[in-house]
């Protein structure tokens, strides 16, 4: 996956993308359509290419390996720009699986439909689809270039937060068939959402952390394992513009 960054990051809106749904598959992945993913972000930076997600007005989420703690994260949104400061989940570097970072944006974003988080740990099952999402590279190998693509693809959940050793916050999903999506460089940080029959119903169920290409494995950080639903919700209740959707204080104007 990416390199940690130890410095800041700038991302630019998926929503404002000028690319084809319709657009050719890539072996495990689609084509999105960017005005569906509007609260989603990504960054070009050399060696850093990252994705993030508006879950509130002045609320970022991404990983914590795509930014520095202490650090600033900007977006643009229709040629405004927004900044704020990130903190790391407390756990992180030495827990790997602990991949969060969070960022106060100093003004609200206007004109978004800020996503949702999971709250409910029963919603995720072995064997059920998450929708991972990112702007990544172009191989289904989990490796390879970045081809300034923001596409969306499908993969089964193998394993729970704490199933497997060393990974108490991890969800991991494995591609068994070549329509399973997988993780790759770019998709760092980005959302894999819990979606229902209906396209407008879905919740952030974790942020893309990490791939073992070989395994055909992707990490993502859940947000409803215990320390990191703690951790969210401390930070959310410390200040009202640190609203969260999906939470009980959630802001208006979520999706």
């Amino acid at each position: 996956m990416t390199p940690p960054n130890t410095g800041g990051i700038s991302f630019e809106s998926v929503g404002e993308l000028a690319q084809d749904s319709a657009g050719p598959r890539l072996g495990n992945a689609e084509v999105a359509e960017p005005t569906e993913w509007r609260a989603s972000f990504y960054s070009r930076s050399a060696g850093h290419g990252c994705t993030s997600t508006l879950i509130g007005p002045q609320s970022l989420l991404t990983a914590a390996h795509c930014v520095g703690a202490g650090q600033e994260a900007s977006i643009k949104v229709e040629d405004v720009p927004y900044s704020g400061t990130c903190v790391h989940h407390p756990d992180y570097p030495a827990d790997p699986s602990a991949d969060y970072a969070l960022c106060k944006m100093t003004k609200p974003v206007p004109g978004v439909p800020y996503e949702r988080v999971n709250t409910n740990p029963k919603a995720l099952k072995v064997g059920m689809y998450l929708r991972l999402t990112g702007f990544g590279c172009v191989s289904i190998s989990g490796t390879g270039p970045i081809d300034n693509v923001y596409r969306v693809g499908n993969s089964p959940i193998t394993a729970l937060p704490g199933e497997l050793p060393h990974e108490p916050n991890s969800i991991i999903t494995t591609a068994t068939v070549v329509e399973d999506a997988i993780l790759c460089r770019g998709d760092s940080g980005g959302p894999a959402f819990i979606e229902s029959d209906m396209s407008s119903a879905r919740v952030v169920a974790s942020v893309n952390s990490r791939v073992s290409p070989v395994q055909r494995r992707s990490y993502m950080s859940s947000l409803t394992s215990e320390k990191a639903m703690a951790w969210i919700k401390q930070w959310s209740d410390a200040a009202v513009d640190q609203r969260i959707c999906g939470l009980p204080n959630a802001p208006d104007g979520c999706r």
